[in-house]
């Protein structure tokens, strides 16, 4: 599961706009089909859905339960999950809610994958068998010589995924 921010802007006023205007950028001007990464989250902690994965199912995921290739890692997408906190976290860390929300939003996915966020990984392509050894839960610049998730959410990473663990673990209501 790859962490990225989208290098725009903190204190975003309307951050449903941000998202349509990713939506064009990617999937009308890079015709990528959609947008790269499979959610964004807001400033806010709203998590908005970005790859299109239909109507069945869990968002970002197929029917069968596979997640949907998106465009977030090149050359790396298939089998790779794409997270992206609406902010610039090179000039400031992300807010406690969108923090909190991208913590709670690894945590549902690792447990509906059976993902340890703790794990270091051999990520292995599906698509084309190339492999690279990472975190379970990695920042942008893992895969390509990027700044991304930016200088303060790639520094918090290793307490991210420790914050991950802990949210497996709460007991569930």
């Amino acid at each position: 599961m790859t962490v990225h921010h989208t290098a725009g802007v903190n204190g975003d006023p309307d951050p449903a706009a941000t998202i349509r205007s990713y939506y064009y950028l990617h999937a009308v001007t890079n015709d990528w089909g959609d947008i790269g990464y499979h959610y964004l989250t807001d400033e806010a902690g709203l998590i908005y859905e970005g790859r299109y994965s239909g109507t069945d199912g869990i968002p970002a995921h197929d029917a069968s339960g596979k997640t949907v290739t998106a465009f977030h890692t090149s050359g790396n997408n298939s089998g790779n999950l794409g997270i992206a906190l609406l902010c610039n976290s090179n000039e400031q860390p992300p807010t406690a809610a969108a923090r909190q929300t991208l913590v709670r939003l690894l945590g549902a996915l690792s447990s509906y994958h059976d993902f340890d966020p703790e794990a270091a990984v051999t990520f292995v392509n599906p698509v084309n068998g190339v492999s690279k050894n990472v975190q379970m839960i990695n920042g942008h610049r893992d895969w390509l010589a990027t700044d991304c998730p930016g200088t303060t959410l790639y520094a918090d990473l290793p307490a991210l995924r420790k914050d991950v663990a802990a949210e497996l673990s709460r007991p569930q209501a």
